[in-house]
């Protein structure tokens, strides 16, 4: 059995799918999914300049499929953990992010930090509300 190997320090880990996959986030902000049984890597996630993300802190998995949520301090996205593409970015994340969670259904996607909450659909980024101050607000 070989070892997952990182050239720097790792911030987050997570099951992907079925579990025969993980995904990882390091200190040098590189995202990367791996096979457990062999401990290939098997894709680095990868936004292109325009688009290009602070390097993450975290990683969560989705439970039905193969999709990764990075997060930051202040970010976060959905990647497609097969091509390492970025399905999307999520918008109007809380400052200071202080957790992350995806449904058991992988559908929804809520984010905490600097006072709220806030809620997406996980297919469209599409913000679903925000709570604040214990009062839920239109997003």
């Amino acid at each position: 059995r070989q070892r997952l190997t990182h050239s720097s320090w790792l911030t987050g880990v997570a099951v992907l799918g079925r579990g025969d996959r993980v995904a990882t986030t390091n200190s040098k902000g590189w995202k990367t999914v791996w096979t457990v049984s062999s401990g290939d890597r098997l894709q680095r996630l990868y936004e292109p300049p325009p688009l290009r993300m602070q390097p993450a802190i975290g990683v969560k998995g989705f439970p039905q499929d193969e999709r990764v949520l990075t997060f930051n301090l202040q970010e976060a996205a959905i990647w497609d953990g097969a091509s390492g593409k970025m399905r999307l970015r999520l918008l109007r994340v809380p400052r200071r992010l202080g957790g992350v969670v995806v449904a058991p259904g992988g559908d929804v996607v809520a984010a905490c930090g600097d006072g709220r909450v806030s809620v997406w659909d996980a297919a469209s980024g599409a913000e679903l509300g925000v709570l604040a101050d214990g009062a839920a607000q239109d997003g």
